[in-house]
């Protein structure tokens, strides 16, 4: 037996309901005056007494309410029958979830992968179809999904091209034991690839390096692509005109990305004149301080450096980083539509160089983009995390499944009935002993 609702099991607390009535029922006794109780003093007493049912009819009437009581709490938590045939049916029931991958790699074969997850559909009593840049994330919703499936076997279907990396072994840990797993690889990946860099920050232009995929190699190709764009503003003394055109030259040597006219930079650095800046109110300025202050290299450049003496405060300068002493040697606020860098250090610094190039990084936010990558998993490591799915031993928790409480029911209708019959009874043998008393 199984319980759908076992929450339900709290309405047994009424059963004291049933018995309070009866054990502290008053019975008021007959008074009968004696002339010498006019010599006793009177007194006032308030003696409660629990007193057990010697009526036989009333005790059977006690018992009647409370299996009534039990039996409807047992109905609210919906009894479920394990009979052996119920859960044979189940385990001839699929509950299948199928997790179709639409990134990037899969467009070439999308309509093939989506004819396949509708076959997959047709053939299982109950389909879930998750579509899903990311397998972990559909894996996750696959799970989900299953929960809400009726008594049935379980199963989850990935249809992708199963780029290298884009599936790990932990997240296969959060399955369940008994839900199958069954993966289909469509198409056979690509010998070679053509990816497109970002572009690059130039001396004169802007520069992009163009990549090359194979399975064994990786070739690059830079190029020109157009004049230096705007975006970024370098402010310092006049007497260092020179360490700025040597720290762009710095920055173009290290790859470092290009600005955007749209999200421009301005970087101050000591000696320059004091800007008019507010807080920063711009989501992509919050956005860029935030990766600022998380990059690793950038609070080592800083952390190795000492501020140069600043006269006005940090209000309303949101400081990234500080020094060894613990003085603010990198600052951020808005100024006009641009990102305002305020860095306590003169352009030649090494923590300089690191602070732009670190601002345009962090600004341009670029991940890593499994997506080119040309290699795909090994079918044998696919066949190797295949798994059918368990036989139903016991209920699993799903809507759609009738409980047996009709019979709790109809067995408190036949209680009723017999409590008024009792009822009845014990009134009848009450109005008859009355009768021979009087």
């Amino acid at each position: 037996m199984a319980f759908m609702h076992p929450a339900a099991f709290a309405g047994l607390l009424l059963l004291a309901g049933p018995l309070l009535v009866h054990l502290l029922l008053r019975h008021r006794a007959r008074r009968v005056p004696f002339p010498s109780l006019r010599f006793v003093r009177t007194s006032r007493t308030a003696a409660v007494r629990v007193r057990v049912p010697s009526d036989l009819l009333l005790l059977l009437l006690l018992l009647l309410r409370l299996a009534i009581v039990a039996l409807a709490v047992i109905a609210l938590a919906q009894p479920l029958l394990l009979a052996p045939a119920r859960i044979a049916r189940w385990n001839t029931r699929l509950a299948r979830a199928i997790v179709l991958d639409v990134s990037e790699s899969m467009k070439p074969m999308a309509s093939a992968a989506s004819d396949f997850a509708d076959g997959e559909a047709r053939s299982a009593s109950f389909a879930f179809r998750i579509e899903a840049d990311h397998l972990e994330n559909g894996l996750s919703r696959a799970v989900a999904a299953l929960e809400t499936a009726p008594p049935a076997l379980r199963e989850i279907v990935v249809i992708s091209d199963f780029q290298w990396g884009a599936l790990r072994r932990a997240v296969l840990g959060t399955v369940p034991d008994g839900t199958g797993i069954r993966f289909v690889q469509i198409g056979s990946g690509q010998s070679e690839r053509l990816v497109t860099g970002p572009d690059l920050l130039g001396v004169g232009a802007s520069a992009r390096r163009d990549y090359t995929l194979s399975q064994n190699a990786t070739g690059l190709r830079a190029r020109v692509a157009q004049p230096e764009a705007a975006g970024l503003l370098l402010l310092a003394g006049p007497a260092d005109a020179g360490a700025i055109r040597a720290l762009q030259r710095a920055l173009a040597a290290a790859g470092t990305p290009a600005p955007s006219p749209a999200e421009p930079l301005a970087v101050v650095f000591a000696g320059a004149p004091a800007q008019v800046v507010r807080a920063l109110d711009t989501r992509w300025m919050i956005e860029t301080a935030v990766r600022m202050k998380a990059d690793v290299e950038l609070a080592t450049a800083c952390a190795a450096s000492e501020a140069v003496a600043r006269q006005s405060g940090d209000a309303p300068w949101h400081v990234l980083r500080r020094d060894r002493k613990g003085q603010a040697i990198v600052r951020a606020a808005a100024a006009g539509p641009a990102l305002l860098i305020d860095v306590a250090a003169p352009p030649s610094a090494f923590a300089s160089a690191a602070v732009v190039r670190g601002a345009l990084i962090a600004r341009q936010s670029s991940t890593a983009r499994p997506e080119h990558e040309v290699r795909s998993m090994p079918g044998a490591d696919l066949t190797a995390l295949t798994r059918s799915p368990s036989p139903l031993k016991t209920y699993v928790p799903g809507p759609g499944q009738v409980a047996d409480s009709r019979w709790c029911w109809a067995l408190v209708i036949v209680l009723l009935a017999f409590e008024v019959v009792v009822r009845r009874e014990r009134n009848v043998s009450r109005q008859e002993g009355c009768a021979d008393a009087a």
